[in-house]
């Protein structure tokens, strides 16, 4: 327990996007490219999904130019986020978070193809990403990201 977080090593899956997309994304949802922060994201997507220390972790990722912060809105509502870090054409994507509500419609799926088109059309290559959880593995997947390797890594919740 450090600094009211909890840490551990687990294996880790470095994914590395190399196949071609194949996500549909549901037309009712709508992805922006967004960057200024706005209190809303804060409350509709990181609190309601049990992660408020992750707020201040993206205040902080938007300082940096280089930072692609996205945006999912559904009925005109922010739902969920992705963020990545670019630097030299090499992308690294360091979060995706969709508001429990919503989740199982899409949200996520269609956050991600809407990044992978974005790295597409801006030629940012390589793009990787360590997947959190089965969910996001399956949809990182769909999106044409593949295992590369497995590494021993360190992890930390917020407790």
């Amino acid at each position: 327990n450090s600094f009211g977080f909890e840490t551990w090593e687990e294996e880790q899956k470095f994914m590395v996007l190399s196949e071609k997309n194949k996500i549909t994304s549901n037309p009712k949802i709508i992805v922006k490219k967004i960057d200024t922060w706005q209190e809303i994201y804060g409350t509709e997507i990181f609190e309601k999904s049990g992660e408020p220390w992750g707020i201040d972790v993206v205040k902080n990722a938007l300082q940096n130019k280089n930072t692609s912060f996205f945006v999912a809105f559904y009925n005109e509502n922010p739902v969920g986020i992705t963020y990545a870090h670019v630097t030299d054409d090499v992308c690294r994507v360091d979060y995706l978070l969709v508001s429990p509500e919503y989740r199982k419609i899409g949200i996520g799926r269609t956050l991600i193809n809407a990044f992978v088109k974005y790295c597409k059309e801006n030629k940012i290559s390589p793009c990787y990403l360590w997947p959190d959880g089965k969910s996001a593995e399956q949809i990182y997947h769909e999106a044409g990201f593949r295992n590369f390797s497995t590494k021993f890594a360190g992890r930390a919740k917020h407790i």
